[in-house]
């Protein structure tokens, strides 16, 4: 199994130019990795690494440093040869909060919502990643703030900015060396928007998969005839219906032996299927809905889903295929889960903004390391021991591979501090006698 040195090695070197600061990036990296933190002062041995450290995050750096030197098109390269020619890629694009609610002082601090729909003090991050067969590989982190200037002209960066441009670069880089590979992107109702339809239809010539807001209406035109008093023909039009509330052309139900919702197995599940070609914003578009019931007829779902994709529809297998490739998009939010409450992506303590953003997309890069070797990890004794050592009960996973982890460090600590007071067995007992 590739070691986390060996991972990082090939993009310090082509992230930074002088071999101090390679050093310097490489050590920052290894004890995020080893500490499970992105707070500086923790993970700095003295004041003068704490400066170090700050210096090659901070915009003294901004011309050689992270963002500068484009750290995502170096990890896109990366997605791009793991591939390995195959014609097919899926994307899963998920913008995620970082939130800094008690923060006032911190560069550029934008507004975000926390879990209740409330705004606090925050950043924003729009992240990419390649969904394998069995793992998924890191593309493109993008943290900002809508505070910061737009590149496009006058007024302030928009999150329609930069995801546009992580999608395109993400689209051009996978088909730089097969251009004829057809790139599926997944993204969540954020991306309900006659402008992302475009850009991934018609300019780049890509795939999408979309949930749609319950709100959506379709632009499509019902024509009505009738026979007024005197018997002449007349038509009468009705546009703009709910797409939620439209009962769709074709239907069936699928049978689902296993049916994960939510960390609930659900047996013989049956779902409720339609689709239909409609017109919405100024195209032709697929629609799929989806409603989930359990084997006795009751509602998984409050509300059936309903999927919006530019991939034709021709059979019913292909409506499930549909469904089946979205639900994949929950993948991304598992990473957000572990980078948040494993690495401490939002624990950061520094208030320079460039450093803030190089800080946000290092520990991105830390936290896919594990995620992209989770298969590997399964399959490796020593991490069923690590995970044993957490109390998994049998279960393998980042969370407790990283909690053994944690485990594993305190008890090194715990030797280190006996042997450092040359404490005997005698007194250690001593010690935990005062615990009971």
């Amino acid at each position: 199994m590739e070691s986390f040195e060996e991972y990082m090695g090939e993009i310090v070197e082509n992230t930074l130019q002088d071999k101090r600061s390679q050093s310097n990036l490489s050590t920052l990296l290894c004890k995020m990795k080893n500490e499970k933190t992105l707070q500086m002062w923790h993970l700095s041995a003295d004041k003068k690494e704490y400066d170090r450290f700050e210096y090659l995050l901070s915009k003294h750096r901004e011309t050689n440093g992270i963002v500068g030197s484009g750290f995502n098109e170096l990890l896109l390269e990366k997605g791009n040869q793991s591939l390995a020619g195959e014609v097919t890629a899926t994307i899963i694009h998920d913008p995620c909060y970082i939130r800094k609610e008690h923060s006032k002082e911190l560069e550029n601090l934008d507004r975000v919502r926390n879990l209740d729909g409330k705004m606090i003090n925050g950043y924003r991050t729009f992240n990419s990643v390649l969904l394998g067969q069995e793992n998924i590989t890191l593309l493109g982190c993008h943290p900002y703030s809508q505070k910061e200037e737009s590149k496009l002209g006058e007024g302030h960066l928009t999150n329609k900015e930069v995801s546009f441009d992580q999608i395109r670069q993400i689209s051009h880089g996978l088909k730089k060396d097969i251009p004829s590979r057809t790139i599926i992107h997944l993204m969540d109702r954020e991306a309900d928007d006659i402008e992302y339809f475009k850009l991934i239809d018609k300019e780049l010539d890509d795939k999408f998969i979309f949930r749609l807001k319950s709100n959506r209406n379709s632009d499509v035109e019902y024509i009505f005839e009738k026979r007024d008093d005197g018997g002449n023909l007349i038509k009468e039009s009705l546009r703009f219906v709910k797409i939620h509330k439209k009962t769709l052309s074709n239907r069936f139900d699928r049978v689902f032996e296993r049916f994960m919702y939510k960390g609930k197995c659900y047996r013989e599940a049956r779902a409720k299927v339609s689709y239909e070609r409609m017109w919405v914003g100024d195209d032709y578009y697929w629609i799929v809905k989806i409603g989930m019931e359990t084997r006795t007829g009751r509602a998984i779902f409050a509300k059936p889903m309903v999927l919006i994709t530019n991939i034709p529809i021709i059979l019913d297998d292909i409506a499930v295929f549909i469904y089946q490739k979205y639900l994949k998009r929950s993948k991304i939010e598992g990473v957000f889960k572990f980078l948040k409450e494993e690495l401490g992506w939002e624990d950061f303590r520094v208030r320079d903004f460039i450093a803030i953003k190089n800080i946000i997309l290092l520990g991105f890069f830390v936290g896919a390391y594990f995620c992209e070797r989770e298969p590997e990890l399964i399959k490796n004794p020593l991490v069923m021991l690590i995970c044993d050592l957490a109390r998994s009960k049998g279960k393998v996973t980042k969370h407790f591979f990283m909690l053994g982890l944690k485990k594993l460090a305190q008890y090194q600590m715990t030797v280190q501090f006996f042997e450092e007071n040359q404490l005997s067995k005698e007194d250690i007992e001593q010690l935990l006698q005062l615990l009971k």
